[in-house]
């Protein structure tokens, strides 16, 4: 058997309508040996697993590099991937998400700038996919790890996991504890990864396509449920910062973030709770709102306007 250079996890968890596309973006790697896929089905309820199946029968050379598993209970997927993690064989790792799709040379590219600069993480760019247009998102990029963690507090350097590759000890050595969530699971992973990284490197190129057209993905719902997961989350990175030597600049750009996450309470019905939002984060500031409409409903919490927020939150719902 070859030895093991790219595991890629995905997992599976209702996604009938794009799973095929998804494998036989995979299938088709330029890739062709060295390189291990490893599915993860969540009990997903739909016939994603047998479209899967019947996929992977067209490309009888990839059958012996498949790895399905399946999980006896939904766990969610941050568990998920942590399933594939620990079943994979590959020096390096890489998330994809099944209802997404991959460039025919992502992997290869990526593969061969981690070895030659011998890096713990490879970044690369991608493409938004909309009902009817596409756009090429290409983020910042900065050598220096300070301000790669401050780019990823401000979103000019993005979270996902899925736009990276990871040197599988280097993840285990961070990745197998973070918050096993719905939402937001993707940002401690990736802050931590930068933190402790000794190198980091970047492909300009957009080599992943990030479908925006499910509507039952997790990025398409608000619910509280999923505000929970996004303040465990967060919690956790702010208690990861919390614990590095003090860095003004990270902890003001975390601030900003906190401030953003925290005040979605005033603005959604389904999340509303004045309460939560008075006894969240306490230390957060007015300076810390991102713009005057978070500073303007800021104040109106803190002087318990409460009825006015109301109208503020019915106003928002109309539009």
């Amino acid at each position: 058997m070859d030895e093991i250079k790219v595991s890629v996890i995905v997992p599976i968890y209702e996604v009938e309508r794009y799973i095929e596309r998804c494998a036989r973006s995979l299938f088709e790697q330029t890739m062709l040996s060295g390189i291990e896929f490893i599915f993860v089905d969540d009990c997903t309820p739909d016939h994603s697993i047998e479209i899967l199946h019947n996929t992977l029968k067209e490309y009888p050379e990839r059958e012996a590099q498949v790895t399905i598993l399946a999980h006896s209970a939904n766990k969610g997927l941050a568990a998920t991937r942590k399933t594939g993690v620990r079943a994979a064989h590959g020096e390096y790792i890489c998330h994809c998400d099944s209802d997404d799709w991959v460039e025919p040379d992502m992997y290869r590219l990526m593969y061969d700038e981690a070895k030659r600069t011998d890096s713990d993480i490879v970044v690369c760019n991608y493409i938004t996919e909309y009902k009817n247009s596409s756009e090429m998102v290409i983020q910042n990029f900065n050598p220096v790890k300070r301000n790669q963690l401050i780019d990823l507090l401000e979103w000019r350097l993005h979270c996902m996991v899925w736009q990276r590759m990871f040197r599988r000890a280097f993840y285990e050595i961070f990745g197998m504890d973070t918050p096993d969530v719905n939402r937001g699971e993707d940002f401690p992973v990736s802050f931590l990864a930068h933190a402790m990284s000794s190198k980091v490197s970047y492909i300009s190129l957009p080599l992943y396509h990030y479908n925006r057209t499910n509507p039952g993905a997790i990025t398409a719902r608000t619910s509280e449920r999923d505000y929970d997961d996004a303040i465990e989350s967060w919690n956790y990175l702010r208690t990861f910062i919390y614990s590095q030597p003090e860095d003004k600049a990270i902890i003001s750009a975390l601030n900003r973030e906190l401030s953003r996450v925290r005040n979605k309470i005033l603005r959604y019905e389904e999340i509303y709770d004045i309460k939560r939002w008075r006894s969240l984060w306490p230390e957060l500031k007015l300076k810390d709102c991102i713009n005057f409409r978070s500073k303007i409903l800021v104040i109106i919490a803190r002087l318990r306007l409460d009825f006015i927020l109301r109208i503020f939150l019915k106003a928002h719902i109309s539009l």
